[in-house]
């Protein structure tokens, strides 16, 4: 059995206000449909991709780049969202990325946004970013 780290303020915090992140979005959502946005049809091998800074890095580790990885995903919205889209879309084969850097501002997302964006050829993109730049 191991012994778990106990919660620090930070962690409690971030992991806080990630949830909150999800919640609202799903809140906010059917709005934006009834606003007219269209609707994002998920197709076989479908790329989703979430980018951003700390709110989307969310501790989530570099050492693997490849799609749906737990550790690669992070402990935040991305890794929640993830594991909804690839649990009620198993027959489609989702391939879920996270390029959220903690501490980015936009400039910097704009600096890496071929690598981490383009060459992924995402067909659904989720940004958030831009509280460092306040």
């Amino acid at each position: 059995m191991t012994e778990s780290k106990p919660l620090s303020r930070r962690t409690f915090l971030r992991t806080t206000a990630a949830c909150g992140g999800v919640l609202a979005a799903g809140a906010a959502a059917p709005q934006t449909l009834a606003a007219g946005a269209g609707k994002t049809e998920l197709g076989s091998g479908s790329v989703v991709l979430f980018q951003g800074d700390s709110i989307t890095d969310a501790g989530r580790s570099r050492k693997s780049t490849g799609p749906n990885n737990f550790a690669a995903l992070g402990r935040g919205y991305p890794l929640l969202l993830a594991a909804a889209l690839t649990a009620d879309h198993a027959r489609l084969g989702l391939k879920v990325f996270n390029r959220g850097i903690s501490g980015n501002k936009v400039p910097d997302l704009a600096a890496r946004w071929q690598p981490d964006a383009l060459d992924l050829n995402p067909d659904v993109l989720s940004i958030l970013v831009g509280v460092n730049d306040i």
